[in-house]
């Protein structure tokens, strides 16, 4: 599909996003780098926008993408995760999807049958979904593998890794073989 017109301008999406131009197939229109796009305006994409085709972490200022490169957590066992593991949905133009509620994100553990996770399902609020009690139990002083996922239909990239990188008990909490 290619836009009918070489200019959009002074439009205004009333619901969602894409000011100008919103697609809903898995990839943008051809030749929108051609149109001129003046005062649009949207809740997200104030020109173009899409519906999400990615999921990505937010950790320290930075948006994590990249599905071969796992984003590292420290953690206790037996305690919640000490940093909030927050989650974006993107569309093509990695816009945040900041219309997209009521979906989750899921942390689960990969490869590792003795590790429990919990509190481990958020809901995505304006394209986010936030973890803010994430307990993971596992043996102390190991790395557990870890993905966070979506179901959503439109996904590409619907899984993203995580390295849960747990401390060692300190000198005065108890241990018993998986909690400190």
């Amino acid at each position: 599909y290619s836009p009918p017109c070489s200019n959009f301008s002074d439009n205004e999406a009333q619901r969602g996003g894409g000011g100008g131009i919103y697609w809903i197939g898995s990839s943008p229109p051809k030749n929108v780098a051609d149109v001129q796009a003046v005062n649009n305006s949207a809740d997200y994409g104030d020109f173009q926008a899409g519906p999400a085709i990615a999921i990505a972490i937010l950790k320290d200022g930075t948006l994590y993408t990249d599905a071969s490169n796992a984003t590292s957590y420290s953690a206790a066992s037996g305690h919640p995760l000490a940093d909030q593991l927050i989650v974006h949905l993107l569309d093509e133009s990695n816009q945040l999807v900041a219309t997209e509620v009521g979906r989750t994100a899921i942390v689960r553990a990969v490869g590792a049958d003795d590790a429990s996770v919990s509190n481990n399902l958020a809901e995505f609020i304006d394209g986010v979904a936030t973890f803010t009690n994430l307990f993971v139990t596992h043996m102390p002083n190991v790395t557990l593998n870890a993905v966070v996922e979506s179901d959503i239909s439109t996904l590409r990239v619907a899984e993203l890794p995580l390295v849960l990188d747990f401390r060692a008990c300190y000198q005065n909490e108890y241990e018993d073989e998986k909690v400190c």
